[in-house]
């Protein structure tokens, strides 16, 4: 388990990560990071690989644009605040214990917008810690 405090003024408290975070949680953790953002069809993929190596962007982004809207298999992904709940709901999956003051799991805060918007970022940026840690050289099966 790793046992974080909250640097963010407005919800004091710790947060005890699952560590190592079980499979079905790290499925969890893969689909919510894949909702919140942005997917491009291997079509609207080709038109993006046209910016490299070019600065004349403007008429590339405009096809873009017209592409995405139009493409039923493009994915806009989740606008901020939704992207935290969705994010929410996996980190659930992710903590052992959660100890933080004026900060429900259950019913969180949607106010004030910064300090949640930081507090959320805050136990992502953890989570992902623990989730991407590179193993020591040695035995995997120590």
């Amino acid at each position: 388990m790793k046992k974080v405090e909250s640097p963010v003024t407005k919800f004091p408290g710790s947060v005890t990560i699952k560590d190592p975070i079980p499979l079905s949680a790290c499925v969890e953790w893969e689909a919510a990071l894949s909702d919140c953002q942005p997917s491009s069809c291997s079509d609207g993929k080709k038109i993006l690989m046209k910016m490299v190596g070019t600065e004349e962007r403007a008429d590339i982004i405009d096809e873009y644009t017209k592409h995405f809207a139009g493409c039923e298999k493009c994915r806009p992904g989740l606008p901020e605040t939704a992207a935290q709940e969705r994010m929410l709901r996996a980190i659930k999956t992710c903590v052992e214990s959660w100890n933080v003051s004026d900060f429900d799991l259950v019913n969180p805060p949607g106010s004030p917008k910064k300090a949640r918007s930081q507090f959320v970022a805050w136990v992502i940026r953890e989570i992902n810690t623990v989730y991407n840690a590179e193993e020591l050289d040695g035995d995997p099966n120590a």
